[in-house]
């Protein structure tokens, strides 16, 4: 997986090309929050990779943490908590279903919003 680059609140908002095996990016405050960019021409999703059991015993990809993009949209998505989605390394993981191509991404260091 590749490591987005961390943008601080000042700096403009570069955006990453998605890597096709997926994409991970730093969440050890808890207040970093991901644009993503749907370019391409199709409906796509980028999901979130749960790295906890979950009070089920599951753990993986769940519905609540699924960003389906339409074709030319931006979102934001906010909140990913420490305890549920950072890895040994502090980071969240994302995978995308549909492909890489056309997603670009943000990971965005917010502790003041």
């Amino acid at each position: 997986m590749a490591v987005l680059p961390l943008l601080v609140e000042n700096d403009p908002v570069i955006y990453s090309t998605a890597a096709p095996a997926g994409d991970e990016f730093d969440n050890s405050g808890g207040v970093t929050e991901l644009e993503i960019w749907n370019r391409a021409g199709k409906t796509l999703r980028v999901e979130f990779v749960e790295q906890r059991d979950c009070t089920f015993g599951e753990k993986g990809v769940h519905a609540d943490r699924i960003a389906t993009l339409a074709p030319g949209v931006k979102t934001r998505v906010r909140h990913f908590q420490i305890w549920r989605y950072n890895n040994a390394a502090r980071r969240v993981e994302m995978i995308y279903p549909d492909g890489a191509t056309g997603l670009a991404l943000a990971a965005l260091y917010r502790p003041a919003l």
